[in-house]
């Protein structure tokens, strides 16, 4: 801040450029859009820590959480190391996968058609099973049997019951025989398209009833069934991290645009009052004035502008509605207590007065102002023949005067050092002091 903005009490009359906490320095230089827009950048940095390089965290947070108590963002450095920790974070991580793609594992090579013979059992073994085509047969019971039971279409024969089985019943088509039955039975029943034929009933049963698709014939109803309608078109669902990343994208561009449409109309206000302190008419300056509080009603010093524009009970009407954005600006209590002042209601000026310097309280033409408006207006209720209400307005003011050669001797005995304000009793107000005197002595 160029210079002091009062918004709060205060406990000494110090004057800084720049507080403490880096988050109300930036609330008071960039007002809570800018604040909204700095945690959000925040916010996006420290997620980005947490899912790329969880170990950069740490130092982030010290950061971040060590601004508030102890320094502002005005030092260029703490901006660098703040950007510093994502950029490393993407870098190691962008490392990490480019590596892992250029070491794809070493392959391994298989021998083919070798084979071992065992001379106790006579059984021929391949020495490597996952070759494709090799097989193993035992002279005891004269089986077949395939090496690698993977490989696709590898068969294996038992004399005795002279049933072929296929080696492998995950192998697409393939089916199985039974002559005692005459009956065609697929071997892998998950197959999609595979059927079963039985030659008594002459009906066709689809082998996997869970495929899309596939039917059953009855010759005897000559009725085409589907094997699972159910099953058809199944509508997949979003994983619960999907729906949640969705959620945020989705608030996060909420609160852009809102931040956005804050910013646009705060610019326009802007822009309108500055065309009305340019303005030398003053009915073009009320109109521009207007203008800019229709698009930024939040502006204390286009209120303050605009009300010493208007009549008195326009200008009190304005003030009030914009101490409801600002209840905390001491401007604006200062403005209500002057119309008050010039209005002649000594009861509201005081509480205005009160409130103003409650928020202001080392501010010297304050209080000598305030001290003369009281004054005047008992001098001028005396002169209308209101002896009671001019004393009371004189007693009050010099009741300020107290009070504020009060704080003025608290703080000189506190010593020059922070009074960066320059807060005493000055000239103006030893003045008031003899003339306070005087008219107490008579009347």
């Amino acid at each position: 801040m160029a210079a002091f903005i009062p918004c709060r009490p205060i406990s000494r009359p110090y004057v800084g450029s720049q507080v403490h906490n880096g988050y109300l320095d930036i609330l008071l230089n960039l007002g809570f859009v800018g604040l909204a827009a700095i945690l959000l950048m925040l916010l996006a940095a420290g997620w980005l820590l947490a899912t790329k390089s969880p170990r950069l965290l740490p130092p982030f947070l010290v950061i971040v959480l060590h601004s508030v108590v102890d320094f502002d963002w005005s030092y260029g450095l703490f901006w660098s190391l703040l950007f510093w920790s994502p950029a490393i974070a993407l870098a190691e991580h962008k490392q990490k996968h480019q590596s892992a793609s250029t070491h794809p594992q070493s392959e391994t090579k298989l021998s083919t058609h070798s084979t071992s013979t065992n001379p106790l059992t006579n059984v021929t073994t391949p020495a490597n099973p996952l070759i494709a085509h090799s097989t193993s047969t035992n002279p005891l019971t004269n089986v077949t049997t395939p090496a690698n039971p993977l490989i696709a279409h590898s068969t294996s024969t038992n004399p005795l019951t002279n049933v072929t089985t296929p080696a492998n019943p995950l192998i697409a088509h393939s089916t199985s025989t039974n002559p005692l039955t005459n009956v065609t039975t697929p071997v892998n029943p998950l197959i999609a398209h595979s059927t079963s034929t039985n030659l008594l009933t002459n009906v066709t049963t689809p082998a996997n009833p869970l495929i899309v698709y596939p039917t059953s014939t009855n010759p005897l109803t000559n009725v085409t069934t589907p094997a699972n309608p159910p099953i058809a078109h199944p509508t997949p669902k979003n994983p619960p991290q999907i729906r949640l990343r969705r959620l945020i994208g989705t608030a996060a561009c909420c609160f852009s645009l809102l931040l956005g449409v804050l910013s646009f109309h705060a610019a326009q206000g802007e822009k309108f009052y500055r065309q009305a302190i340019m303005s030398v008419d003053p009915s073009v300056k009320v109109e521009l004035l207007q203008q800019s509080l229709g698009w930024n009603p939040r502006s204390p010093r286009t209120a303050i502008a605009l009300s010493r524009l208007l009549s008195g009970e326009q200008s009190v009407s304005l003030l009030r509605q914009s101490l409801l954005y600002s209840p905390e600006n001491a401007s604006l209590s200062w403005e209500l207590a002057e119309v008050w002042m010039s209005s002649d209601h000594p009861g509201a000026a005081l509480y205005w007065i009160g409130q103003s310097l409650k928020l202001d309280k080392y501010n010297n033409a304050k209080w000598v102002k305030a001290i003369e408006g009281m004054l005047l207006m008992g001098q001028k209720k005396l002169a209308e023949g209101k002896r009671k209400e001019g004393l009371i307005c004189v007693a009050s003011g010099n009741e300020l005067l107290l009070k504020y050669r009060r704080l003025a001797e608290e703080e000189a005995n506190k010593g020059g050092q922070h009074n960066d304000r320059e807060f005493r009793m000055t000239e103006q107000a030893d003045d008031l002091s003899r003339r306070l005197s005087m008219f107490a002595l008579r009347f």
